[in-house]
């Protein structure tokens, strides 16, 4: 609508939800999950003033199960600024709980903020997070608090008219604190995660009507300490392809299909794409893109 943009998008799960949730389960030694977030909704509203754009959104998520008493809330909201070659973003929880019969998550603060700049074929990325959340069973209560930071540097070469070749570098410091924990991740203590990671990809535009796409990343460094004790981090090797199909200004997105021997070939997280190549998930992730 003239200079500004708003609009719904449904199904956009916040990553910082399931990863905490994720956290929690892990040091409560009694829960082995809990409720996932679901039929989440997000409305969101930007604007164009010329020299700076910005927008916001806010996602609200709730189910429930009163039968097997598992029920689930989620609100958070989102911040972003484009100004001249800087981008800037906030994202925030506010209310993020969680019950599954076992154990009850609540979560107390959640916020990452983040910068990137563009100089020339260079992107540079900084980013900081921050949650604290309770993990409540009926044997402990442990309050759980993460700090992690990362940054990235990030290159793009155009080797003819239609292949592009990217890079990036980056190092991430990730930090877990349990006070009144028995679970058997951390037992009650510190847990901090030093990894660098790097990637390779290629894009090529072999066919006016096709476009193929792959990549390669893996820690060129991982380490992990708790008390002090020290360990390297699994295998971190991680593989895809995809492909784009073009139809005028029409273009449709996808994963090729990689996945893990273990699932069959089926995509069961990201860590799971380790270069199986499996025609069964042939573009089941997609993206599309009209240009009017």
């Amino acid at each position: 609508s003239g200079n500004s943009a708003y609009g719904v998008v449904l199904g956009h799960e916040l990553d910082a939800v399931s990863q905490r949730r994720f956290i929690a389960a892990a040091e409560s030694a009694v829960v082995t999950s809990y409720q996932e977030q679901d039929n989440v909704i997000d409305f969101f509203y930007g604007k164009d003033n010329g020299n700076m754009k910005w927008a916001a959104g806010l996602s609200y998520s709730k189910t429930q199960n009163d039968a097997n008493n598992m029920d689930q809330t989620v609100l958070g909201g989102r911040l972003g600024v484009v100004k001249g070659s800087m981008e800037y973003y906030a994202n925030f929880g506010l209310t993020n709980e969680s019950e599954n019969g076992f154990g009850e998550f609540e979560g107390k603060h959640g916020v990452e903020i983040g910068a990137m700049k563009h100089h020339g074929d260079l992107t540079y990325y900084l980013a900081v997070q921050s949650t604290s959340f309770e993990a409540e069973t009926s044997s402990f209560d442990p309050t759980i608090d993460t700090m992690k930071v990362k940054a990235y540097v990030g290159k793009k070469k155009k080797v003819n008219d239609k292949v592009m070749v990217f890079f990036s570098g980056g190092i991430v410091h990730d930090n877990v604190e349990v006070e009144n924990g028995s679970g058997a991740a951390i037992s009650g203590g510190e847990r901090t995660d030093l990894t660098i990671p790097v990637t390779v990809a290629v894009e090529a535009r072999v066919k006016s009507w096709l476009t193929l796409r792959g990549s390669l990343s893996q820690n060129l460094y991982g380490m992990r300490e708790k008390g002090d004790d020290e360990e390297t981090l699994d295998n971190s090797t991680n593989v895809n392809a995809g492909m784009g199909l073009h139809f005028g200004d029409l273009t449709i997105d996808g994963l090729i299909g990689t996945g893990s021997n273990a699932a069959g070939g089926a995509i069961t997280n990201t860590a799971s794409e380790v270069g199986i190549l499996s025609t069964d998930n042939l573009m089941t992730r997609l993206s599309m893109t009209y240009k009017f």
